[in-house]
Protein backbone atom coordinates (compact mmCIF):
# COMPACT_ATOMS: atom_id res chain seq x y z
CA UNK A 1 0.00 0.00 0.00
CA UNK A 2 1.36 3.69 -0.98
CA UNK A 3 2.11 5.83 2.20
CA UNK A 4 -0.02 8.88 1.61
CA UNK A 5 1.70 12.18 3.18
CA UNK A 6 -1.06 14.40 3.73
CA UNK A 7 -0.33 17.66 3.85
CA UNK A 8 -4.24 19.27 3.94
CA UNK A 9 -5.18 22.57 2.94
CA UNK A 10 -2.12 23.93 4.90
CA UNK A 11 -0.03 24.98 1.28
CA UNK A 12 0.37 25.02 -2.25
CA UNK A 13 0.85 21.37 -2.59
CA UNK A 14 0.10 20.84 -6.26
CA UNK A 15 -3.69 18.29 -6.00
CA UNK A 16 -3.85 18.80 -2.36
CA UNK A 17 -2.82 14.88 -1.70
CA UNK A 18 0.81 14.07 -2.41
CA UNK A 19 1.23 10.60 -2.76
CA UNK A 20 4.60 9.24 -2.07
CA UNK A 21 6.05 6.92 -4.96
CA UNK A 22 9.49 5.12 -4.35
CA UNK A 23 11.30 8.13 -6.34
CA UNK A 24 13.81 9.71 -3.74
CA UNK A 25 12.80 13.21 -5.46
CA UNK A 26 9.46 13.38 -4.36
CA UNK A 27 10.68 13.00 -0.96
CA UNK A 28 12.95 15.99 -1.40
CA UNK A 29 9.93 18.09 -3.13
CA UNK A 30 8.19 17.46 0.09
CA UNK A 31 10.76 18.57 2.36
CA UNK A 32 11.75 21.69 -0.09
CA UNK A 33 8.04 23.06 0.51
CA UNK A 34 7.69 21.87 4.02
CA UNK A 35 11.01 24.01 4.80
CA UNK A 36 9.55 27.33 2.56
CA UNK A 37 6.46 26.47 4.80
CA UNK A 38 8.19 27.01 7.91
CA UNK A 39 9.24 30.55 7.23
CA UNK A 40 6.20 31.76 5.57
CA UNK A 41 4.37 30.70 8.75
CA UNK A 42 6.78 32.27 10.99
CA UNK A 43 7.97 29.08 12.46
CA UNK A 44 12.05 29.77 11.66
CA UNK A 45 14.24 32.07 9.47
CA UNK A 46 17.38 31.15 7.58
CA UNK A 47 18.54 28.06 8.19
CA UNK A 48 17.43 27.94 11.81
CA UNK A 49 16.22 24.58 12.67
CA UNK A 50 16.06 20.97 10.86
CA UNK A 51 13.15 18.73 9.22
CA UNK A 52 12.88 14.94 7.79
CA UNK A 53 11.04 12.62 6.44
CA UNK A 54 11.14 8.61 7.41
CA UNK A 55 11.24 6.37 4.61
CA UNK A 56 11.80 2.49 5.21
CA UNK A 57 15.19 2.42 6.80
CA UNK A 58 16.58 6.03 5.80
CA UNK A 59 15.72 9.39 6.94
CA UNK A 60 15.65 12.56 4.19
CA UNK A 61 17.35 15.92 6.36
CA UNK A 62 17.98 19.02 5.52
CA UNK A 63 21.83 19.64 4.99
CA UNK A 64 23.51 21.80 7.53
CA UNK A 65 23.70 25.24 7.21
CA UNK A 66 20.56 24.87 4.53
CA UNK A 67 18.43 28.19 4.37
CA UNK A 68 15.23 26.70 4.66
CA UNK A 69 13.57 29.39 2.00
CA UNK A 70 16.85 29.11 -0.21
CA UNK A 71 16.64 25.33 -0.19
CA UNK A 72 16.75 22.85 -3.48
CA UNK A 73 16.34 19.10 -3.36
CA UNK A 74 19.85 18.36 -3.69
CA UNK A 75 20.13 19.88 0.21
CA UNK A 76 17.78 17.04 1.89
CA UNK A 77 20.17 14.26 1.83
CA UNK A 78 19.58 10.64 2.44
CA UNK A 79 20.60 8.79 5.77
CA UNK A 80 20.43 5.65 7.05
CA UNK A 81 18.13 5.59 10.04
CA UNK A 82 20.67 3.73 12.18
CA UNK A 83 24.40 3.85 11.66
CA UNK A 84 26.88 6.68 10.01
CA UNK A 85 25.94 8.90 7.35
CA UNK A 86 26.55 7.22 4.82
CA UNK A 87 27.63 8.54 1.35
CA UNK A 88 25.71 11.05 -0.38
CA UNK A 89 27.81 11.92 -3.02
CA UNK A 90 28.32 15.85 -2.19
CA UNK A 91 30.19 17.93 0.80
CA UNK A 92 27.04 18.47 2.01
CA UNK A 93 27.00 17.82 5.57
CA UNK A 94 23.49 15.99 7.65
CA UNK A 95 22.05 18.74 10.01
CA UNK A 96 23.96 18.42 13.64
CA UNK A 97 20.81 17.24 15.12
CA UNK A 98 20.47 14.35 13.04
CA UNK A 99 20.87 11.81 16.02
CA UNK A 100 17.69 13.93 17.52
CA UNK A 101 15.94 12.95 14.68
CA UNK A 102 17.01 9.57 14.85
CA UNK A 103 16.08 9.16 18.52
CA UNK A 104 12.39 10.25 17.61
CA UNK A 105 12.09 7.82 15.04
CA UNK A 106 13.47 5.20 17.07
CA UNK A 107 10.96 5.43 20.02
CA UNK A 108 7.85 6.64 18.21
CA UNK A 109 6.89 3.86 15.03
CA UNK A 110 4.13 5.42 14.50
CA UNK A 111 5.83 8.78 12.82
CA UNK A 112 7.44 9.46 9.30
CA UNK A 113 7.97 13.68 9.76
CA UNK A 114 10.24 15.43 12.51
CA UNK A 115 9.86 19.61 12.46
CA UNK A 116 12.52 21.70 14.22
CA UNK A 117 11.74 25.00 14.68
CA UNK A 118 12.69 27.91 16.26
CA UNK A 119 9.45 29.77 16.90
CA UNK A 120 9.41 33.04 18.80
CA UNK A 121 6.78 32.92 21.66
CA UNK A 122 7.63 29.52 22.00
CA UNK A 123 11.46 30.10 22.86
CA UNK A 124 9.93 33.20 24.97
CA UNK A 125 7.32 31.36 26.15
CA UNK A 126 9.79 28.75 27.69
CA UNK A 127 11.75 31.23 29.93
CA UNK A 128 8.62 31.60 32.17
CA UNK A 129 6.52 28.17 32.01
CA UNK A 130 8.32 24.67 32.24
CA UNK A 131 4.66 23.25 30.57
CA UNK A 132 2.66 24.63 27.68
CA UNK A 133 -1.09 23.53 28.60
CA UNK A 134 -4.23 24.01 26.37
CA UNK A 135 -6.12 27.18 26.42
CA UNK A 136 -8.11 26.54 22.34
CA UNK A 137 -10.02 23.21 21.84
CA UNK A 138 -7.74 22.59 18.71
CA UNK A 139 -4.56 22.77 20.63
CA UNK A 140 -5.87 19.83 23.05
CA UNK A 141 -7.54 18.05 20.02
CA UNK A 142 -4.58 17.87 18.08
CA UNK A 143 -1.55 18.09 20.15
CA UNK A 144 -3.65 15.82 22.75
CA UNK A 145 -1.41 16.66 26.02
CA UNK A 146 0.29 19.58 27.69
CA UNK A 147 3.73 19.82 25.98
CA UNK A 148 6.86 20.03 28.30
CA UNK A 149 9.52 22.75 28.11
CA UNK A 150 12.84 20.87 28.50
CA UNK A 151 15.96 23.13 30.13
CA UNK A 152 18.53 23.84 27.95
CA UNK A 153 20.98 21.23 26.74
CA UNK A 154 23.25 22.06 24.26
CA UNK A 155 22.15 21.78 20.11
CA UNK A 156 23.55 18.51 18.70
CA UNK A 157 24.64 16.60 21.87
CA UNK A 158 23.84 12.73 22.72
CA UNK A 159 22.27 14.55 25.71
CA UNK A 160 19.14 16.36 24.07
CA UNK A 161 18.90 13.35 21.49
CA UNK A 162 18.22 11.38 24.64
CA UNK A 163 16.24 13.50 26.47
CA UNK A 164 14.11 14.14 23.61
CA UNK A 165 13.18 10.31 23.10
CA UNK A 166 12.52 10.63 26.62
CA UNK A 167 10.05 13.00 26.85
CA UNK A 168 8.56 12.57 23.06
CA UNK A 169 7.34 9.51 23.88
CA UNK A 170 4.67 10.31 25.09
CA UNK A 171 4.31 14.11 24.05
CA UNK A 172 3.60 15.17 20.00
CA UNK A 173 5.81 18.03 20.33
CA UNK A 174 8.20 19.68 22.97
CA UNK A 175 9.66 23.03 23.97
CA UNK A 176 13.50 22.80 24.23
CA UNK A 177 14.65 26.33 26.70
CA UNK A 178 16.83 28.87 24.67
CA UNK A 179 15.77 26.91 21.29
CA UNK A 180 13.30 25.78 19.92
CA UNK A 181 10.36 23.49 19.30
CA UNK A 182 10.19 20.01 18.00
CA UNK A 183 7.41 18.13 17.04
CA UNK A 184 6.39 14.68 15.30
CA UNK A 185 3.65 13.26 13.13
CA UNK A 186 2.58 10.47 11.21
CA UNK A 187 2.61 13.13 8.11
CA UNK A 188 4.67 16.54 7.13
CA UNK A 189 0.71 18.50 7.59
CA UNK A 190 0.47 16.62 11.21
CA UNK A 191 3.87 17.61 12.33
CA UNK A 192 3.77 20.84 10.58
CA UNK A 193 0.19 21.32 12.11
CA UNK A 194 1.47 20.76 15.62
CA UNK A 195 4.49 22.99 15.53
CA UNK A 196 2.01 25.79 14.37
CA UNK A 197 -0.25 24.83 17.47
CA UNK A 198 2.00 24.95 19.94
CA UNK A 199 3.19 28.61 18.57
CA UNK A 200 -0.24 29.90 18.35
CA UNK A 201 -0.91 28.70 22.04
CA UNK A 202 2.53 30.34 23.53
CA UNK A 203 1.35 33.13 21.68
CA UNK A 204 -2.09 33.29 23.37
CA UNK A 205 -0.80 32.34 26.74
CA UNK A 206 1.83 35.18 26.96
CA UNK A 207 -0.49 37.91 25.80
CA UNK A 208 -3.24 36.83 27.77
CA UNK A 209 -0.73 36.93 31.07
CA UNK A 210 0.34 40.63 29.72
CA UNK A 211 -3.46 41.91 30.49
CA UNK A 212 -5.09 39.13 32.62
CA UNK A 213 -4.38 35.93 33.13
CA UNK A 214 -4.97 32.99 30.05
CA UNK A 215 -7.55 30.94 31.57
CA UNK A 216 -6.43 26.90 30.60
CA UNK A 217 -9.07 24.20 29.90
CA UNK A 218 -9.75 21.74 32.41
CA UNK A 219 -8.85 18.11 32.40
CA UNK A 220 -12.61 16.87 31.96
CA UNK A 221 -13.00 19.49 29.34
CA UNK A 222 -9.28 18.43 27.28
CA UNK A 223 -10.15 14.84 27.49
CA UNK A 224 -13.99 15.65 26.19
CA UNK A 225 -12.46 17.50 23.40
CA UNK A 226 -8.87 14.85 22.72
CA UNK A 227 -11.77 11.66 22.89
CA UNK A 228 -14.77 13.41 20.72
CA UNK A 229 -15.22 12.13 17.65
CA UNK A 230 -14.71 15.61 15.65
CA UNK A 231 -11.34 15.54 17.04
CA UNK A 232 -10.00 11.72 15.83
CA UNK A 233 -12.00 13.34 12.41
CA UNK A 234 -9.18 16.07 12.55
CA UNK A 235 -6.42 13.67 13.19
CA UNK A 236 -7.36 11.31 10.94
CA UNK A 237 -7.34 13.85 8.41
CA UNK A 238 -3.60 15.15 9.18
CA UNK A 239 -2.01 11.72 9.02
CA UNK A 240 -3.46 10.73 5.43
Amino acid sequence: MTTVFYYDTLKRLPGGDLRIMTKEKNYRKILVNLGKDLVEYGLTCGAGGNISIKRGGSIYIKASGTWFDKAKSRDYLKVPLEGDEGKNGARLKPSCELRMHRACYKVRKDINCVIHSHPVYSIIFANKYRKLKAVTAEFAAILETDIPVIGYIDPGSFELANEVADKILLHNGLILANHGVITVGNSPGEALYRNLLIENESKIILLSDLFSRAKYLNYKIKKKIVDSVYSEYRRRRLKG
